[in-house]
């Protein structure tokens, strides 16, 4: 008995001490080097979907590249659903950067280990045919070698480890040790997603327009020339086969029969919402009928993996200038768009690019200092005056720290004039400004700046926005 009592305390001494050592870390905010899975903005895309579970319960879960990251909204998503059904449907956005269809299952198998919804959307765009490989610099890959790969054939194991490293003492075991050797973060590696907010949906928002409409424009054709039409030069018998062959690499197709497979296991329905490069749907549809026709047969063959047809609107979807981040991505506005011409299922967006005067772009030098590529696009409304504009900007260790004074904010208008006004911080990276703006005839965008006063000139500081109210 001594003896059995004797081996306990120790159990206990270790155990004491570690649930200890686990509550005090806790309070500290360590950032997560993303350890487990070897990619820190999906780790932080799991945290966010365990709130949001904790919140109620999850209806649909979004997968896709950055593409859906930033150019789809599952929180605009969620309301149009939950005002036709009349009930509140909830959706999450668990995209990532470079996500494939390859990478489906097992970004769901991750997904699974904190929701279960009753519907997986698929947001991808129509690409190239890739190689049949796992390339190095992929999500696949890192998953495949970082601590989670060993368990991605068992939920129940999964489970376990999502637990264990969600506990403070797993996620912040790294930042301690760089603390302690290095007095920093001196190994974490900063994502370019730690410079954007990520929503309560998992929406990664921008408000940054295209820096080059010119080069924009000039990969639209080359990403118009990426996609082929089927033709069926052989006479092939089984021409599903072939056309799969065409499009898809076998670890896509092979993906997307595993995401079938787990469907059936887990109970859940399939959709597919086609998405496109942005610089494909800039001012007017893509007008190339070889394009269409492929991006059309693109979709029909992976939907007919899984077993359901995609939502296409695409050949009817037209994005307005102030809607694009870049070439690829849309911004939160283009996100708004594509998302409710999905939800109508006709196609056509609540802003066509004519409706709102964008005339402010042409007002910007390249040698303005008050412009860089933070510089944020703002649609203002008509017939209301904005006296004061609230803004709250990313906090990150990615963003600089903001100037303790001498900050100002700018919001320039179609009439190239700069209303400049002192910025007050009222919270937690949350300041606001007297701008003082009159009733506006039409809806106009505005591209806001926070400013910081260096001698007697005003440069842009690097300031993501998180978001603004008028």
């Amino acid at each position: 008995m001594i003896h059995r009592i004797s081996l306990f305390i120790p159990i206990f001494v270790i155990v004491a001490t570690l649930t200890v050592a686990n509550t005090v870390i806790g309070w500290f905010d360590l950032p997560n080097y993303g350890v487990w899975t070897g990619i820190r903005p999906l780790e932080d895309k799991l945290d966010k979907l365990h709130q949001f579970v904790s919140d109620g319960p999850v209806d649909a879960i979004v997968f896709g590249s950055s593409i859906a990251d930033f150019g789809f909204s599952a929180q605009l998503y969620s309301e149009l659903m939950s005002k036709k059904l009349g009930y509140p449907y909830r959706v999450f956005n668990f995209s990532s950067g470079g996500v494939e269809a390859s990478s489906v299952p097992a970004f769901l198998k991750l997904a699974l280990t904190e929701a279960k919804p009753k519907e997986v959307i698929l947001v991808l765009p129509a690409q190239y045919k890739r190689p049949n490989k796992i390339l190095e610099e992929s999500p696949d890959h890192a998953l495949a070698v970082a601590p989670v790969g060993q368990h991605l054939e068992s939920l129940s194991m999964l489970s376990f480890y999502r637990w264990f490293w969600r506990q403070p003492i797993a996620i912040g075991a790294a930042a301690l040790r760089d603390q302690f050797l290095y007095g920093g973060y001196h190994n974490l590696k900063l994502a370019g997603g730690d410079t954007y907010e990520v929503t309560a949906w998992g929406d990664r928002i921008s408000f940054q327009p295209i820096q080059d409409k010119v080069n924009v424009q000039r990969l639209r054709k080359v990403y118009e020339e990426n996609i082929i039409p089927y033709t069926d030069e052989k006479n092939n018998s089984d021409r599903s086969t072939a056309v799969l062959d065409h499009f898809l690499p076998i670890v896509d197709i092979e993906a997307m029969r595993t995401l079938h497979d787990m469907a059936d296991e887990h109970d859940f329905k399939i959709s597919i919402f086609a998405h496109a490069s942005a610089a494909t749907l800039l001012d007017y549809p893509s007008s190339d009928a070889r394009y269409r026709q492929g991006r059309q047969e693109y979709f029909d063959a992976l939907a007919s993996l899984v077993n359901t047809k995609p939502v296409y609107i695409l050949d009817n979807v037209a994005m307005p200038y102030f809607a694009l981040m870049d070439d690829t991505h849309l911004n939160h506005y283009g996100a708004g768009l594509l998302t409710q011409a999905i939800f109508d299922s006709m196609g056509v967006s609540r802003l066509p690019p004519n409706s709102i005067n964008q005339s402010v772009f042409a007002t910007v030098r390249k040698d303005d200092p008050t412009f860089n590529t933070w510089a944020a696009v703002l649609v203002m409304p008509a017939g209301k005056a904005v006296p004061t504009l609230t803004c709250r900007f990313v906090k990150g260790l990615a963003v600089p720290v903001f100037p303790v004074d001498h900050l100002y904010m700018a919001l320039r208008l179609a009439d190239g004039v700069d209303r400049i006004a002192p910025a007050v911080k009222v919270g937690d990276q949350i300041y606001t400004a007297a701008i003082n703006l009159p009733p506006l005839n039409k809806e106009q965008i505005g591209l806001f700046r926070l400013l910081y006063k260096r001698g007697d000139k005003l440069e842009e500081t690097s300031s993501p926005l998180a978001s603004c109210q008028f």
